[in-house]
């Protein structure tokens, strides 16, 4: 980058006499890696500009010509899968000492997760909690128990076994974990038992109360009747405002409606009903049942309009409030939605309890699952999730539901990883420490996370299953480059990452890249090639059926 595009003439130098080695130019060896047209300090740039700034190639390729570096947006691509290729091979060669940087803490606590897309590969990934580093991520066409085991086989090799795990209920990770780990104390995640639990009480009541409301296409008649009430909303749009700041400062009570006109008090009502849709607190179902809490607000906004319409005198004023009752009036005589509401309600209000005692996904807590984890009284919370099992036995004896006992049985059979004691552990420098590790798995939901939102700021697209399959496996260790000690750490007492990078054969380099690249070639969808042969049309097929022609005309002729 200091010098620009240049043309270098190299003499090797060898000796025949002792058959010695060729010795290349040391100095050119630093810039530029044999055999390529760009030195590690271009690569570099645009490796980071690309991995850890969020450029796109576009921001990349202009930000490169100002250093009088001209490339295209494809070279810029490349450049950036060298730096991953690289920074991946340094990475591994670094381990020894990572360990080293892990025995000041008094050793590694490992989060493991996998994501993908459909159709796509899963990409697994393993997370130190302490120090924030990814530590190894592969690419896996499905996540099986022995593909896991792998995973962990290849981490222990590296690191050494971790001091905990913290991970989700996945069958294949927890027998994986079993297999390689079985002496290591697993953490299971509150957030994702929370989320299993609420799934198996709820999510099949919720799939046919969700159906039983889209029947009545509630939503496309309320948006059918917008235009006709969208005007009368903009014209007393101040009186409404005023109102309600009036009932927020509790200096007006909700039924001192008169002052607004009523087509402008049918329009708010009307818009505040589609706005209902819209609601939670962004964690998700069972966390936020939002359709419910949609055909609730549908109830109060059908009763607010009988309201306003009975105190119309003009027929014409009733007709207006009609057009936006008489939808209302069919999801309020719903008997079928009515009871599974309340079923829905009976179950939800024990998930609520769970989470309040839990301190986890609270009822509108704010900040959703980017909200970092709380830190609570441990052993306050086992004892008052130990009093909530006890009197959920107590109630389903009385009463028993098919929903209660199979919690139970997933409370009993999860215990022993939701509520662990503190893990002590004696660090390099001989202090023996208490550690509490986390108990949810969000470190690895929030670097998914961040994972596809660097991709969109990246590309402008979401990260689909062709991107997820055509990104290297060790894309995501550039982001340890933001902690100073991983750096350190990685440079192995270099200046520079270029002057590190040089210390690395191209010919390993090419290896790796040629090895990431064939393992992300996949077939997406297996079942395809089934279909296929099972068309009329193939040759294949025409041939089986030429065949069975010419036995059943055989036949025909024998007989």
């Amino acid at each position: 980058m200091h010098i620009g595009a240049f043309t270098a003439r190299e003499t090797v130098m060898s000796c025949r006499q002792c058959d010695a080695k060729a010795v290349r130019s040391d100095e050119l060896s630093e810039l530029v890696p044999a055999g390529c047209n760009f030195g590690y300090d271009v690569m570099i740039r645009a490796g980071r500009s690309q991995l850890i700034e969020q450029r796109t190639a576009e921001e990349t390729v202009a930000m490169l010509a100002r250093s009088n570096v001209h490339v295209s947006k494809s070279e810029v691509r490349e450049l950036a899968a060298r730096f991953v290729a690289y920074l991946g091979i340094a990475h591994l060669q670094a381990a020894p000492a990572l360990c080293k940087l892990f025995a000041l803490n008094g050793g590694y606590i490992l989060h493991l997760d996998s994501t993908s897309r459909k159709s796509s590969r899963k990409m697994l990934s393993g997370i130190d909690e302490m120090t924030g580093l990814v530590l190894l991520n592969v690419k896996l066409p499905t996540e099986t128990a022995d593909d896991v085991a792998a995973f962990l086989r290849d981490i222990v090799t590296r690191y050494g076994p971790p001091l905990a795990v913290g991970c989700d209920m996945a069958a294949s990770i927890r027998s994986a974990l079993q297999t390689v780990l079985s002496g290591v104390p697993v953490y299971i995640c509150h957030f994702h038992f929370l989320r299993d639990a609420g799934n198996d009480m709820m999510k099949t009541q919720y799939h046919c109360f969700s159906a039983q409301l889209d029947s009545h296409k509630i939503t496309t008649r309320l948006n059918a009747l917008k235009p006709a009430f969208a005007q009368h909303l903009t014209t007393h749009a101040a009186t409404i405002e005023q109102f309600l700041v009036g009932i927020e400062n509790k200096t007006k009570s909700a039924d001192e409606h008169s002052s607004i006109p009523y087509q402008g008090l049918l329009a708010g009502l009307l818009f505040s009903a589609l706005e209902a849709e819209r609601q939670g607190d962004g964690f998700g179902f069972p966390f936020d049942r939002s359709r419910l809490l949609f055909y609730r607000h549908l109830l109060q906004v059908c009763k607010a309009v009988q309201v306003v319409r009975n105190e119309m005198i003009c027929a014409k004023q009733r007709k207006f409030a009609n057009r936006l009752l008489k939808p209302l009036i069919k999801i309020r005589d719903d008997f079928r939605l009515t009871q599974l509401a309340e079923s829905i309600d009976q179950n939800a209000s024990i998930f609520d309890d769970m989470r309040r005692i839990m301190r986890i996904a609270e009822p509108h807590a704010a900040g959703g699952l980017n909200q970092p984890d709380a830190p609570i009284d441990a052993t306050s919370v086992k004892v008052a999730f130990t009093a909530f099992k006890k009197q959920l036995e107590q109630d389903n004896a009385v009463t028993p539901r098919t929903e209660v006992t199979k919690l139970i049985e997933q409370i009993d059979r999860h215990w022993d990883g939701l509520f662990r004691q503190p893990l002590c552990v004696t660090a390099a420098d001989g202090v023996v420490r208490t550690i509490e590790p986390q108990r949810t798995n969000n470190i690895m939901e929030h670097f998914f996370r961040d994972l596809g939102r660097r991709e969109r700021r990246r590309t402008g697209l979401d990260l689909s299953a062709k991107r997820l399959n055509a990104m290297l496996p060790d894309t995501p260790l550039a982001c340890n480059l933001k902690n100073p000690a991983y750096l350190d750490v990685l440079l192995d007492g270099c200046d520079s990452l270029e002057q590190r990078f040089s210390r690395i054969e191209a010919t390993e380099v090419r290896d790796s890249l040629a090895a990431a690249r064939s393992s992300g070639k996949v077939f997406s969808k297996p079942r395809r090639a089934n279909k296929v042969l099972r068309r009329i049309t193939t040759p294949l097929q025409f041939a089986i059926d030429a065949v069975k022609q010419a036995i059943t005309r055989l036949g025909g002729e024998t007989a």
